[in-house]
Formats: structure tokens, C-alpha cells, sequence
């Protein structure tokens, strides 16, 4: 029975996530505005039903727009199930979050928590959750890419990163790998300031990475700034 590989976006940071009772009225709700970087468990179940396991997931982000998303491979029956399924999926994600009340009674902001796990379901409860995408195969296998449009990397750049984070990976541990951590995209708030910056400039030496703020773009070789947004 052949994987499917899933992926989009969990929720933005600080969107609303609602609380509803045994008899779904609303009562109440909860925003994040921000994740420790921890992947706690990658286990993807269905419905938050633990006993339901999906699949995992293989790689997480928060990207530079402050959205945290994912991408899973879903194995079994409900990895045959996503192709013919009448309605969208969505991630939900399963958190810790600091100051949350423990009668779920009330509405709260928090500013930090931590992934606890990952469902599949078709009602989110999150307002900035996204529909996901879904691919036949797992991306963890050269073999399994080859079926896929040779765009894929452009189209999909959440699923060209997750590709890039397994290159090296020895292929003996690359099967059964899953995420740990999340990547953190955004820009670096101690970088030091772009304003002044032209073309040509050398790199300041305080930015070791190809991540950079505000756009700007460095050389790999000459270390030297190429454009300026």
C-alpha cells in the first residue's frame, strides 16, 4: 500500500483556536504567539484519537510570515483515503500553552507553547488553519519523487525545504525519519541593521547564513551583498 505524502499550513501565529464543550458550544478560545522549537511527539493521529495513528511528521516550520506549517507522510488506509475523500483536510496541532486555564471555560493569550502532536481532521479548530495538499508517495524516497511533476520544487517550496533537510541523512535512518524540531524562518531580530547596505557591500560578518533579513541576498563564495529590497 503505497504513502502519501501531506503538507500546508497548521495555523498562523496568534490565530484564535476555539473551545467547545461535549455539546460543541462555543466556550471559549486561545491564541498562541509563538512555539518553542521542540517537536515533541511527530506522531500524526486522526481525529486527536491517539488509537487512530496516521503517519508523522517529517518536517515543521515557522516561516518568515509567521505561520507554522508541516509536512507528513501518511501510511495505510488513510493514506489511501486522502485521494478519494469529498472534503478538505487540515492539520490541528495538539499544545502546551503557557497560562492556559484548566477549565477551558475561559479565553485567554499566551505567549509561548509547545507542540505536544499532530491530527488530521476536517473540522479545525484553529481559524488560520489551511487545506492541505497532498502527493502520492513518500518524500523520503528518491523513487517516490520521480513520479512527481518535475515543478514540484517550485511549486512547493514548504516541500523542496523538508526535501533539503534530509539531504545527508544516511539512507539507513532515512526511512523511518521524523521531525524533532521545528525550523525557525524568521528573520534574526539581533541581525544587524541592513539600512545603508548597496550592491557589491560586503556581507557583515555577523550573518553566517544564506537566511537573511529584509531579503537581502549573499554570495556564497565572495561574501558580497547582491541586491538590496
Amino acid at each position: 500500500m503505497r504513502a502519501t505524502t501531506i503538507y500546508g499550513v497548521v495555523q498562523r501565529l496568534g490565530g484564535i483556536v476555539e473551545l467547545r464543550n461535549a455539546a460543541d458550544r462555543l466556550t471559549g478560545g486561545y491564541a498562541v504567539d509563538d512555539l518553542e522549537l521542540g517537536l515533541e511527539d511527530a506522531t500524526i493521529d486522526v481525529e486527536h484519537d491517539p488509537e487512530l495513528v496516521a503517519g508523522q511528521v517529517i518536517y515543521a516550520e515557522i516561516t518568515e510570515q509567521g505561520q507554522f506549517a508541516a509536512v507528513g507522510v501518511l501510511e495505510g488506509a488513510v493514506a489511501e483515503a486522502v485521494a478519494v475523500i469529498g472534503e478538505p483536510l487540515y492539520f490541528s496541532g495538539t499544545y502546551a500553552a503557557d497560562g492556559a486555564p484548566a477549565d477551558r471555560t475561559r479565553s485567554f493569550v499566551s505567549p509561548s507553547a509547545r507542540v505536544l502532536g499532530m491530527s488530521l481532521t476536517v473540522e479545525p479548530a484553529n481559524s488560520t488553519a489551511m487545506p492541505l495538499r497532498w502527493k502520492r508517495g513518500d518524500i523520503r524516497r528518491d523513487s517516490d519523487r520521480r513520479d512527481w511533476p518535475i515543478s514540484w520544487r517550485s511549486e512547493s517550496p514548504l516541500l523542496a525545504r523538508a526535501a533539503d533537510s534530509m539531504i545527508g541523512v544516511p539512507l539507513t535512518q532515512l526511512r523511518n525519519r521524523s521531525a524533532a524540531r521545528i525550523s525557525d524562518l524568521r528573520p534574526d531580530p539581533n541581525a544587524p541593521p541592513t539600512w545603508g547596505l548597496k550592491p557589491g557591500d560586503p556581507a557583515p560578518a555577523g550573518w553566517r547564513s544564506r537566511q537573511l533579513p529584509n531579503g537581502l541576498r549573499r554570495s556564497a563564495h565572495a561574501g558580497r551583498i547582491l541586491s538590496v529590497r
